[in-house]
């Protein structure tokens, strides 16, 4: 009887520590780190914040890089938003962020690349222009000779 109760008890125990390790599985895998936008990827730089003017909340100088990190709920499809920021000095704050903000970095994001190859655009246009405006007073300087 003695050695039924301890093989339960064995039994028992593994069964706890296969179903505790499933648990902490499953847990790592309710986080991801998401990218808010394919220009800047994953990790978030001195750069990109600089360019995109990115969370003012933290100044340049104090800042190094930035991921966000989704978190699927148990009971959510879309789970919860989190940005955490690595300052120079080794600190790392992380901040909540809802879908609708989140959204919102990615279309800033968007819309700066946008203006950016709109910019880029015109002035190669602009450079077209004055090149074929050159060419025709080079074609038209070598009529009068």
């Amino acid at each position: 009887m003695r050695y039924q109760l301890i093989s339960f008890l064995r039994l028992g125990l593994v069964f706890l520590i296969c179903l505790l390790s499933e648990a902490v599985y499953a847990q790592q895998n309710l986080s991801r780190i998401v990218i808010v936008h394919p220009v800047v990827g994953k990790i978030i730089n001195q750069q990109e914040k600089f360019a995109f003017g990115l969370f003012p909340k933290y100044r340049l100088e104090d800042f190094q890089e930035a991921s966000f990190w989704r978190f699927a709920s148990l009971d959510s499809t879309r789970g919860s938003i989190l940005l955490q920021v690595t300052l120079r000095d080794g600190n790392v704050r992380t901040q909540s962020y809802s879908e609708r903000d989140f959204q919102r970095v990615r279309n800033s994001i968007e819309r700066q690349c946008r203006a950016t190859l709109a910019d880029q655009k015109y002035k190669e246009d602009l450079a077209e222009h004055e090149r074929k405006r050159l060419e025709r007073r080079r074609l038209y300087n070598n009529r009068l000779r």
